[in-house]
């Protein structure tokens, strides 16, 4: 009587299906690996995006300086520019200030090698950008307006 039941459990035992609902079973309610894979592209996500902040704080930053410094028609560059400078121009100057205040810029100038805001370059490039944005709101605020005057000194 026996034999009739126990040789087809022990053929069932062998068979796929069996083999892998007893994986399941034991795997039931441990952490899938999917659900770890999830969870660490979504850590890598919040890494990668608190990163994308900060890096729109320092170029605020930076933008902040280049619209302070025109506003008060003073020079950016200075004449020696080096680390051990006195006087290294009011924009690195200016950089160096908003630093000692602000803990993720102080990090940032000191460790960035690649992009730290400073060079003759970077200046130049703000400036542009600041000038072309001051530029179209000057013609969207023209365009807008029923009449324009203009004074020559």
């Amino acid at each position: 009587e026996y034999a009739d039941i126990f040789c087809p459990a022990v053929r069932h035992q062998a068979t796929a299906g069996h083999i892998k609902a007893a994986v399941l079973l034991r795997t039931f309610g441990e952490t899938r690996l999917e659900l770890k894979l999830i969870e660490k592209v979504h850590g890598e996500t919040e890494f990668h995006n608190e990163k994308v902040k900060k890096n729109r704080e320092i170029l605020k930053n930076l933008i902040d300086c280049v619209l302070f410094l025109g506003k008060q028609e003073l020079p950016f560059r200075g004449h020696d520019e080096k680390a051990g400078s006195t006087n290294r121009g009011n924009y690195v100057e200016l950089l160096s200030f908003l630093a000692e205040n602000n803990a993720d810029l102080h990090y940032h100038l000191l460790t960035n090698k690649v992009f730290c805001g400073t060079s003759e370059r970077i200046q130049n490039d703000l400036i542009s950008a600041v000038g072309e944005v001051l530029g179209e709101a000057i013609k969207d605020e023209v365009q807008k307006a029923p009449f324009v005057a203009v004074m020559v000194d």
